[in-house]
């Protein structure tokens, strides 16, 4: 059994906490182009977070997917 984590969900974590910490030091700014940026940065966020469910919405299908090796070696054993 392997446990381990996808590389997607490793860059929206990655992703999510540098644009959180981005967030926080714009927080105060008051010239519009900066919050041009707080607002696209927070899209990004959501998009990612979005891209994040559909990839992992079927969780037997695609790159990230359950492997059937754990069912597999279980089997061999059990028959063996």
């Amino acid at each position: 059994m392997e446990s381990s984590l996808p590389y997607i969900i490793w860059i929206a974590i990655i992703v999510g906490a540098v644009i959180t910490i981005l967030f926080s030091i714009l927080l105060g700014a008051e010239k519009s182009w900066l919050h041009a940026i707080m607002v696209s940065m927070l899209a990004i966020i959501i998009a990612t977070t979005l891209f994040l469910i559909i990839e992992l919405d079927y969780p037997f299908v695609g790159e990230v997917s359950a492997k059937p090796t754990s069912y597999i070696n279980r089997i061999s054993s059990v028959l063996l």
